[in-house]
Protein backbone atom coordinates (compact mmCIF):
# COMPACT_ATOMS: atom_id res chain seq x y z
CA UNK A 1 0.00 0.00 0.00
CA UNK A 2 2.65 2.61 1.42
CA UNK A 3 4.21 1.26 -2.33
CA UNK A 4 1.41 2.54 -3.86
CA UNK A 5 0.62 5.96 -2.42
CA UNK A 6 4.08 6.90 -2.72
CA UNK A 7 3.40 6.26 -7.12
CA UNK A 8 0.16 7.64 -6.89
CA UNK A 9 1.67 10.85 -5.54
CA UNK A 10 4.30 11.11 -8.26
CA UNK A 11 1.21 10.17 -10.80
CA UNK A 12 -1.08 12.56 -9.89
CA UNK A 13 1.51 15.74 -9.94
CA UNK A 14 2.60 14.21 -13.35
CA UNK A 15 -1.28 14.14 -14.65
CA UNK A 16 -1.55 17.97 -13.04
CA UNK A 17 1.22 19.21 -15.27
CA UNK A 18 0.04 16.91 -18.45
CA UNK A 19 -3.17 18.69 -18.69
CA UNK A 20 -1.33 22.00 -17.56
CA UNK A 21 0.73 21.44 -21.15
CA UNK A 22 -1.89 20.12 -23.28
CA UNK A 23 -4.96 21.98 -23.08
CA UNK A 24 -3.04 25.73 -20.92
CA UNK A 25 -0.13 25.76 -22.11
CA UNK A 26 -0.36 25.99 -25.97
CA UNK A 27 1.79 28.99 -26.37
CA UNK A 28 4.52 28.13 -24.22
CA UNK A 29 7.08 25.67 -24.88
CA UNK A 30 9.08 23.54 -22.33
CA UNK A 31 11.73 21.60 -23.36
CA UNK A 32 10.40 18.13 -21.45
CA UNK A 33 8.22 17.81 -18.80
CA UNK A 34 11.14 17.37 -16.15
CA UNK A 35 11.71 21.39 -17.29
CA UNK A 36 8.38 21.89 -16.25
CA UNK A 37 8.04 19.92 -12.96
CA UNK A 38 10.75 22.07 -11.92
CA UNK A 39 8.98 25.63 -12.63
CA UNK A 40 8.07 27.59 -10.14
CA UNK A 41 4.37 27.42 -9.40
CA UNK A 42 3.97 31.05 -9.99
CA UNK A 43 5.45 30.77 -13.21
CA UNK A 44 3.61 28.15 -13.79
CA UNK A 45 0.48 29.87 -13.12
CA UNK A 46 1.18 33.06 -15.14
CA UNK A 47 2.23 31.04 -17.74
CA UNK A 48 -0.88 28.90 -17.73
CA UNK A 49 -2.94 32.51 -17.09
CA UNK A 50 -1.14 34.14 -20.76
CA UNK A 51 -2.21 31.31 -23.34
CA UNK A 52 -4.79 32.80 -25.31
CA UNK A 53 -7.67 29.48 -25.48
CA UNK A 54 -7.30 29.04 -21.18
CA UNK A 55 -10.02 29.22 -19.30
CA UNK A 56 -9.10 27.79 -16.18
CA UNK A 57 -5.99 27.44 -14.85
CA UNK A 58 -5.06 24.56 -12.48
CA UNK A 59 -3.52 25.97 -9.49
CA UNK A 60 -0.87 22.92 -8.01
CA UNK A 61 -0.25 23.26 -4.41
CA UNK A 62 3.06 21.49 -2.76
CA UNK A 63 2.58 17.99 -2.57
CA UNK A 64 3.92 17.00 0.65
CA UNK A 65 4.50 13.56 1.10
CA UNK A 66 1.17 11.77 1.57
CA UNK A 67 -0.77 11.43 4.71
CA UNK A 68 -4.34 11.83 5.82
CA UNK A 69 -3.31 15.09 7.25
CA UNK A 70 -1.63 16.62 4.00
CA UNK A 71 -3.63 15.76 1.16
CA UNK A 72 -2.84 16.74 -1.91
CA UNK A 73 -4.75 19.52 -3.16
CA UNK A 74 -5.19 21.57 -6.42
CA UNK A 75 -7.38 24.55 -7.17
CA UNK A 76 -9.45 25.08 -10.54
CA UNK A 77 -9.57 29.18 -11.02
CA UNK A 78 -12.02 30.28 -13.26
CA UNK A 79 -9.86 32.80 -16.03
CA UNK A 80 -11.31 36.27 -15.69
CA UNK A 81 -9.64 38.86 -17.26
CA UNK A 82 -8.97 42.51 -17.24
CA UNK A 83 -5.73 44.52 -19.57
CA UNK A 84 -4.83 47.75 -17.73
CA UNK A 85 -2.89 49.78 -19.84
CA UNK A 86 0.11 51.76 -18.23
CA UNK A 87 0.06 55.45 -18.36
CA UNK A 88 3.16 56.87 -19.58
CA UNK A 89 4.20 58.41 -15.81
CA UNK A 90 4.91 55.20 -14.71
CA UNK A 91 6.92 53.65 -17.58
CA UNK A 92 10.48 54.29 -15.52
CA UNK A 93 9.22 52.04 -12.61
CA UNK A 94 8.07 48.98 -14.43
CA UNK A 95 10.05 46.59 -12.39
CA UNK A 96 8.72 48.41 -9.38
CA UNK A 97 5.37 47.52 -10.82
CA UNK A 98 6.10 43.87 -11.34
CA UNK A 99 7.45 43.58 -7.78
CA UNK A 100 3.97 44.45 -6.19
CA UNK A 101 1.81 42.64 -8.39
CA UNK A 102 -0.16 40.17 -6.42
CA UNK A 103 0.10 36.54 -8.20
CA UNK A 104 -2.78 36.38 -10.65
CA UNK A 105 -1.74 39.85 -12.36
CA UNK A 106 0.79 39.57 -15.25
CA UNK A 107 2.67 42.75 -16.46
CA UNK A 108 3.68 42.36 -19.89
CA UNK A 109 6.74 45.44 -19.99
CA UNK A 110 7.19 45.20 -23.96
CA UNK A 111 3.02 45.96 -24.42
CA UNK A 112 2.91 48.70 -21.34
CA UNK A 113 0.30 46.57 -20.11
CA UNK A 114 -1.18 44.72 -16.88
CA UNK A 115 -3.52 41.83 -17.26
CA UNK A 116 -5.36 41.39 -14.38
CA UNK A 117 -6.89 37.18 -14.09
CA UNK A 118 -8.32 38.32 -10.53
CA UNK A 119 -10.02 40.98 -8.35
CA UNK A 120 -6.77 41.97 -5.59
CA UNK A 121 -7.74 41.73 -2.54
CA UNK A 122 -8.27 44.96 -0.64
CA UNK A 123 -5.01 44.48 0.79
CA UNK A 124 -3.27 44.36 -2.35
CA UNK A 125 -5.38 47.33 -3.90
CA UNK A 126 -4.26 49.22 -1.08
CA UNK A 127 -0.73 47.91 -2.25
CA UNK A 128 -0.93 48.42 -5.21
CA UNK A 129 -2.22 52.18 -4.78
CA UNK A 130 0.41 53.07 -2.88
CA UNK A 131 3.32 52.02 -4.65
CA UNK A 132 4.79 55.69 -5.55
CA UNK A 133 3.47 57.18 -2.48
CA UNK A 134 6.91 58.16 -0.98
CA UNK A 135 6.92 59.03 3.15
CA UNK A 136 9.35 60.80 4.41
CA UNK A 137 11.99 57.91 5.37
CA UNK A 138 11.85 56.92 1.75
CA UNK A 139 12.00 59.83 0.50
CA UNK A 140 15.50 60.15 1.61
CA UNK A 141 18.78 59.29 -0.75
CA UNK A 142 16.31 60.07 -3.77
CA UNK A 143 17.60 62.56 -6.21
CA UNK A 144 14.84 65.44 -7.01
CA UNK A 145 14.27 64.18 -10.19
CA UNK A 146 13.59 60.85 -8.96
CA UNK A 147 11.41 62.34 -6.29
CA UNK A 148 9.10 64.91 -8.76
CA UNK A 149 8.75 61.60 -11.07
CA UNK A 150 7.42 59.54 -8.62
CA UNK A 151 4.92 62.27 -7.22
CA UNK A 152 3.90 62.47 -10.78
CA UNK A 153 2.98 58.89 -10.92
CA UNK A 154 1.40 58.26 -7.56
CA UNK A 155 -1.03 60.83 -9.08
CA UNK A 156 -1.54 59.46 -12.41
CA UNK A 157 -1.33 55.71 -10.95
CA UNK A 158 -3.69 56.15 -7.76
CA UNK A 159 -6.37 58.13 -9.91
CA UNK A 160 -6.75 55.43 -12.75
CA UNK A 161 -6.37 52.05 -10.06
CA UNK A 162 -8.68 54.18 -7.57
CA UNK A 163 -11.29 54.13 -10.39
CA UNK A 164 -10.56 50.80 -11.88
CA UNK A 165 -10.61 48.46 -8.76
CA UNK A 166 -13.92 50.67 -7.52
CA UNK A 167 -15.89 50.65 -10.63
CA UNK A 168 -15.63 46.49 -10.78
CA UNK A 169 -14.20 45.79 -13.80
CA UNK A 170 -12.07 43.01 -12.42
CA UNK A 171 -14.76 40.01 -11.70
CA UNK A 172 -13.65 37.84 -8.80
CA UNK A 173 -12.81 34.75 -10.23
CA UNK A 174 -14.66 31.12 -8.83
CA UNK A 175 -12.62 28.57 -7.35
CA UNK A 176 -12.93 25.05 -6.75
CA UNK A 177 -10.42 23.43 -4.70
CA UNK A 178 -9.69 19.32 -4.66
CA UNK A 179 -8.29 17.49 -2.21
CA UNK A 180 -6.77 13.85 -3.05
CA UNK A 181 -6.31 12.04 -0.14
CA UNK A 182 -5.00 8.38 -0.19
CA UNK A 183 -5.60 5.69 2.62
CA UNK A 184 -2.93 3.11 2.83
CA UNK A 185 -5.16 -0.18 4.32
CA UNK A 186 -6.55 -2.63 1.43
CA UNK A 187 -10.81 -3.47 1.99
CA UNK A 188 -10.88 -7.27 2.75
CA UNK A 189 -13.10 -8.86 -0.15
CA UNK A 190 -15.91 -8.83 0.96
CA UNK A 191 -19.29 -7.21 0.62
CA UNK A 192 -19.61 -6.35 3.67
CA UNK A 193 -15.76 -5.15 4.18
CA UNK A 194 -16.39 -2.86 0.84
CA UNK A 195 -20.27 -1.78 2.41
CA UNK A 196 -18.81 -0.65 5.68
CA UNK A 197 -15.09 0.69 4.83
CA UNK A 198 -16.20 2.97 2.00
CA UNK A 199 -19.40 4.40 3.62
CA UNK A 200 -17.11 4.92 6.84
CA UNK A 201 -14.53 7.03 3.99
CA UNK A 202 -16.94 8.87 2.06
CA UNK A 203 -18.99 10.15 5.26
CA UNK A 204 -15.70 11.76 6.26
CA UNK A 205 -15.67 14.63 4.71
CA UNK A 206 -17.77 17.49 3.75
CA UNK A 207 -14.99 19.38 1.06
CA UNK A 208 -14.38 18.11 -2.38
CA UNK A 209 -12.47 14.85 -2.16
CA UNK A 210 -11.02 11.76 -3.83
CA UNK A 211 -9.71 8.93 -1.88
CA UNK A 212 -6.79 6.77 -3.28
CA UNK A 213 -6.82 3.02 -2.22
CA UNK A 214 -4.13 0.53 -2.28
CA UNK A 215 -6.52 -1.91 -4.37
CA UNK A 216 -6.70 -3.22 -8.06
CA UNK A 217 -10.36 -3.93 -8.72
CA UNK A 218 -10.45 -6.98 -10.47
CA UNK A 219 -9.11 -8.48 -7.36
CA UNK A 220 -12.54 -8.13 -6.03
CA UNK A 221 -14.72 -9.39 -9.26
CA UNK A 222 -15.00 -12.45 -7.20
CA UNK A 223 -17.01 -11.85 -4.00
CA UNK A 224 -18.26 -8.51 -4.96
CA UNK A 225 -21.22 -8.51 -6.90
CA UNK A 226 -23.38 -5.27 -5.91
CA UNK A 227 -23.07 -2.97 -8.65
CA UNK A 228 -23.77 -0.22 -6.43
CA UNK A 229 -20.72 -1.44 -4.23
CA UNK A 230 -18.26 -1.86 -7.45
CA UNK A 231 -19.68 1.91 -8.48
CA UNK A 232 -18.30 3.29 -4.49
CA UNK A 233 -15.13 1.38 -5.16
CA UNK A 234 -13.98 3.36 -8.81
CA UNK A 235 -16.24 6.22 -9.10
CA UNK A 236 -15.10 10.27 -9.52
CA UNK A 237 -18.47 11.38 -7.47
CA UNK A 238 -20.20 11.24 -11.27
CA UNK A 239 -21.77 7.36 -11.24
CA UNK A 240 -23.27 6.51 -7.65
CA UNK A 241 -26.29 4.81 -7.20
CA UNK A 242 -29.62 6.37 -6.09
CA UNK A 243 -29.25 7.44 -2.40
CA UNK A 244 -25.87 7.43 -2.87
CA UNK A 245 -25.36 9.81 -5.33
CA UNK A 246 -28.13 11.90 -3.02
CA UNK A 247 -24.86 11.83 -0.27
CA UNK A 248 -21.57 11.83 -2.64
CA UNK A 249 -22.77 12.42 -5.76
CA UNK A 250 -21.88 15.66 -8.30
CA UNK A 251 -18.66 15.01 -7.60
CA UNK A 252 -18.30 15.87 -4.02
CA UNK A 253 -16.82 12.70 -3.07
CA UNK A 254 -15.18 9.96 -5.08
CA UNK A 255 -12.98 6.97 -4.71
CA UNK A 256 -10.22 5.66 -7.01
CA UNK A 257 -8.09 2.77 -6.57
CA UNK A 258 -4.21 2.77 -7.52
CA UNK A 259 -2.33 0.12 -8.27
CA UNK A 260 0.97 -0.67 -9.60
CA UNK A 261 -0.60 -4.12 -11.52
CA UNK A 262 -3.11 -2.25 -12.79
CA UNK A 263 -2.64 -0.18 -15.89
CA UNK A 264 -5.51 1.95 -15.98
CA UNK A 265 -4.19 3.59 -12.51
CA UNK A 266 -2.46 5.90 -14.47
CA UNK A 267 -5.04 6.91 -16.54
CA UNK A 268 -7.47 7.19 -13.37
CA UNK A 269 -5.44 10.36 -12.59
CA UNK A 270 -5.55 12.25 -15.74
CA UNK A 271 -8.91 11.72 -16.08
CA UNK A 272 -9.67 13.25 -12.19
CA UNK A 273 -7.53 16.11 -12.99
CA UNK A 274 -9.16 16.83 -16.93
CA UNK A 275 -12.71 15.39 -15.66
CA UNK A 276 -12.93 18.67 -12.76
CA UNK A 277 -11.54 20.84 -15.27
CA UNK A 278 -13.56 19.96 -18.03
CA UNK A 279 -16.84 20.27 -16.23
CA UNK A 280 -15.95 23.77 -14.61
CA UNK A 281 -15.63 25.02 -18.08
CA UNK A 282 -18.65 24.16 -19.36
CA UNK A 283 -20.36 25.47 -15.93
CA UNK A 284 -18.78 28.47 -15.50
CA UNK A 285 -18.06 29.76 -19.56
CA UNK A 286 -21.46 31.88 -19.73
CA UNK A 287 -20.97 31.45 -23.62
CA UNK A 288 -19.33 28.04 -25.29
CA UNK A 289 -16.37 29.08 -27.03
CA UNK A 290 -14.21 26.64 -26.89
CA UNK A 291 -13.84 22.84 -26.53
CA UNK A 292 -13.41 21.14 -22.64
CA UNK A 293 -11.27 18.53 -23.99
CA UNK A 294 -8.80 19.76 -26.03
CA UNK A 295 -9.69 23.75 -25.97
CA UNK A 296 -9.82 23.80 -29.85
CA UNK A 297 -12.16 27.22 -30.98
CA UNK A 298 -13.88 25.55 -33.92
CA UNK A 299 -16.59 24.15 -31.80
CA UNK A 300 -20.50 23.67 -33.77
CA UNK A 301 -23.83 24.03 -31.51
CA UNK A 302 -25.81 20.74 -32.87
CA UNK A 303 -28.51 21.90 -31.06
CA UNK A 304 -29.36 23.74 -27.72
CA UNK A 305 -26.79 22.90 -25.36
CA UNK A 306 -25.36 20.32 -27.11
CA UNK A 307 -21.90 21.34 -29.07
CA UNK A 308 -19.41 18.75 -30.93
CA UNK A 309 -15.83 20.07 -31.03
CA UNK A 310 -14.63 19.87 -34.73
CA UNK A 311 -11.49 19.16 -33.94
CA UNK A 312 -10.32 16.05 -35.78
CA UNK A 313 -8.24 14.54 -33.23
CA UNK A 314 -10.92 15.50 -30.75
CA UNK A 315 -14.46 15.39 -32.08
CA UNK A 316 -16.02 14.83 -28.50
CA UNK A 317 -19.75 16.38 -28.11
CA UNK A 318 -20.70 17.94 -25.08
CA UNK A 319 -23.06 20.32 -22.88
CA UNK A 320 -26.05 20.70 -20.54
CA UNK A 321 -29.05 18.66 -20.17
CA UNK A 322 -31.98 18.69 -17.21
CA UNK A 323 -32.46 15.46 -16.01
CA UNK A 324 -36.25 15.77 -16.74
CA UNK A 325 -37.32 12.39 -15.76
CA UNK A 326 -35.34 12.47 -12.15
CA UNK A 327 -34.25 15.28 -10.31
CA UNK A 328 -34.72 17.93 -12.41
CA UNK A 329 -31.14 19.47 -12.04
CA UNK A 330 -29.07 20.58 -14.90
CA UNK A 331 -25.75 18.93 -15.35
CA UNK A 332 -22.51 18.92 -17.50
CA UNK A 333 -21.89 15.95 -20.10
CA UNK A 334 -18.95 15.23 -22.53
CA UNK A 335 -18.50 12.01 -24.32
CA UNK A 336 -16.17 10.32 -26.99
CA UNK A 337 -17.95 10.18 -31.11
CA UNK A 338 -17.89 6.83 -31.28
CA UNK A 339 -19.95 4.29 -32.53
CA UNK A 340 -19.89 1.19 -30.08
CA UNK A 341 -21.25 -2.13 -31.27
CA UNK A 342 -22.53 -4.48 -29.18
CA UNK A 343 -19.35 -6.95 -29.20
CA UNK A 344 -17.45 -4.39 -28.06
CA UNK A 345 -19.15 -4.17 -24.52
CA UNK A 346 -20.59 -7.45 -24.00
CA UNK A 347 -19.95 -9.04 -20.97
CA UNK A 348 -21.80 -10.83 -17.81
CA UNK A 349 -19.00 -9.11 -15.22
CA UNK A 350 -19.90 -5.86 -13.93
CA UNK A 351 -16.43 -4.85 -13.59
CA UNK A 352 -14.87 -5.96 -16.53
CA UNK A 353 -17.63 -3.82 -17.99
CA UNK A 354 -16.36 -0.71 -15.86
CA UNK A 355 -12.95 -1.33 -16.97
CA UNK A 356 -13.68 -1.53 -20.96
CA UNK A 357 -15.82 1.50 -20.66
CA UNK A 358 -12.44 3.27 -19.07
CA UNK A 359 -10.92 2.12 -22.67
CA UNK A 360 -14.25 3.37 -24.84
CA UNK A 361 -14.26 6.84 -22.73
CA UNK A 362 -11.07 7.22 -21.59
CA UNK A 363 -10.41 11.31 -20.49
CA UNK A 364 -13.56 11.93 -22.95
CA UNK A 365 -15.85 11.41 -20.60
CA UNK A 366 -17.20 13.26 -17.44
CA UNK A 367 -20.34 11.34 -16.63
CA UNK A 368 -20.97 7.75 -16.54
CA UNK A 369 -23.16 6.28 -19.24
CA UNK A 370 -25.36 2.95 -19.58
CA UNK A 371 -25.61 1.00 -22.89
CA UNK A 372 -28.70 -0.13 -24.55
CA UNK A 373 -28.54 -2.52 -27.63
CA UNK A 374 -30.91 -1.01 -30.55
CA UNK A 375 -32.40 -3.56 -33.08
CA UNK A 376 -29.73 -2.44 -35.52
CA UNK A 377 -27.27 -3.13 -33.32
CA UNK A 378 -25.67 0.22 -32.77
CA UNK A 379 -25.71 1.23 -29.11
CA UNK A 380 -27.42 3.96 -27.47
CA UNK A 381 -26.20 5.71 -24.71
CA UNK A 382 -28.09 6.57 -21.76
CA UNK A 383 -26.41 9.18 -19.06
CA UNK A 384 -26.27 8.49 -15.56
CA UNK A 385 -27.07 12.15 -13.58
CA UNK A 386 -24.16 12.81 -11.46
CA UNK A 387 -26.90 14.43 -9.20
CA UNK A 388 -29.45 11.95 -8.45
CA UNK A 389 -27.66 8.71 -10.19
CA UNK A 390 -30.86 7.88 -11.97
CA UNK A 391 -30.62 6.96 -15.66
CA UNK A 392 -31.73 9.47 -18.21
CA UNK A 393 -33.80 7.58 -20.48
CA UNK A 394 -34.91 10.86 -22.56
CA UNK A 395 -31.37 11.33 -24.36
Amino acid sequence: PMENATAAQSALQNSILQERASKRLKKTKFENMSAMATTTEKEALLASLQAGDAYLVPRLHKLKKYTEKSPATWVNVEKVSYEYCLPKEVYAFINEIENVLPEQALLDGQKKTISFFARPSSEEQREIKNLFHLSQAAQKGLSSAIKDAKKVADKVWRQELESIFSAGVIKEARTETIHVIPQYAPIDKSENAVDRFTGTVLDSTEKTTVFLLPIAISDYRKNVKSEKLIDRLLNYGEKYHNEDAVKWGDYRVGILPISQTEINSAQRLMKLVSLHSSRLQIRWNDKITCCPICGSNNCQEESSNNWKCKNPECGVIFGITKHAEGCGKEYEWTRPYVDIKNRDIKTQDYIELLLKKEIIFDRLAITDFEFEEQQDGRIRYIPVCPKCGKRDRTK
